[in-house]
């Protein structure tokens, strides 16, 4: 109810009759919301214009409906929205033409711009999904600062590209600064990988197209072997005339590919036994330049392998 005067400025002297129309809109007055509190329940929505209303207390605001706000929240905590009807999100931003649906600016004592928090016991922290041609999140750092950082308590972050073979991720560096850091834990490529006879794709990285066990070894010469650097190579030991690598993670299948490189002046050339190849060990011979069989027992060599396969 808009509320209005009885009468005019300067109608009301001493000795005029009061009508009882006028006592009536006196009582219209009991609907005001006054300094005493209460529970008001207005028939009609209220509407503030002109300079708007300030709340300098606590301001609890429940069952908000399909809104319009040109509002700032200003306070020790801005802003807490709660629903509580089961399976209800508590905040829709809807923003017109170009506009950005929620913009969060952090501090000015380096505060976070957003922070997001899924329930418990397995709800997601932040979900982003684009429309059309757009951008499901967009993340750019400060002017000396990473863009991402990403910290799994499982999994850091699931990263879906939309439907229609689009991309999940685009990370572009400027300069020579690095695209992607993976620190601890490196990347782990899951799901299915191209089958053996198909177009991956051009420049891609694939895990059957990453080497999946390496070393580089020496023998003495006196029965003394030794891993000098490797990835996944557990062990390295003769067996008889023979070197055994023992993986430290298996291949899915003994059909995984191999190469050695002689190191020094002598070519010699190394070959897998038969049977020598299986998923959690390779076992293989060493020969000379003509071909003949060489004991790496009793013969110092340094030669590097690796190994690219399923896992």
């Amino acid at each position: 109810m808009t509320f209005a005067r009885a009468r005019a400025i300067g109608l009301w002297t001493t000795g005029s009759t009061v009508t009882a129309a006028e006592f009536e809109h006196l009582d219209d007055y009991a609907y005001a919301v006054d300094g005493r509190g209460g529970t008001y329940a207005p028939a009609s929505a209220i509407i503030i214009g002109g300079s708007g209303l300030n709340v300098t207390g606590q301001c609890q605001l429940s069952n908000i409906q399909a809104a319009t706000f040109n509002c700032q929240i200003v306070g020790t905590l801005g802003a807490a929205l709660t629903q509580t009807t089961p399976n209800t999100g508590a905040l829709t931003a809807t923003a017109n033409g170009s506009g950005t649906g929620i913009a969060g600016v952090g501090g000015n004592g380096s505060g976070l711009g957003g922070g997001f928090q899924g329930g418990a016991p397995n709800g997601q922290g932040l979900y982003c999904a684009g429309q059309g041609s757009g951008v499901g999140l967009q993340v750019i750092g400060g002017s000396s600062a990473v863009g991402a950082t990403i910290t799994g308590g499982t999994t850091g972050a699931t990263i879906t590209g939309g439907a229609g073979n689009n991309i999940g991720l685009i990370a572009a560096a400027t300069g020579t600064a690095v695209a992607i850091q993976c620190d601890v834990g490196g990347i782990h490529f899951n799901g299915s990988q191209p089958a053996k006879t198909a177009d991956p794709g051009a420049n891609r990285a694939h895990a059957t197209n990453q080497a999946k066990a390496w070393g580089h070894i020496t023998t003495d010469g006196l029965a003394g072997i030794t891993l000098d650097d490797g990835y996944n190579t557990a062990t390295v030991n003769f067996s008889g005339i023979y070197i055994v690598v023992t993986f430290a993670r298996a291949f899915a299948n003994a059909t995984y590919e191999f190469s050695f490189c002689a190191i020094g002046a002598t070519p010699y050339s190394f070959q897998p036994t038969a049977g020598g190849l299986v998923t959690t060990t390779m076992t293989f011979a060493v020969f000379n330049a003509t071909g003949g069989s060489v004991d790496p027992s009793a013969t110092p060599i340094k030669f590097s392998y690796s190994c690219h396969g399923r896992q």
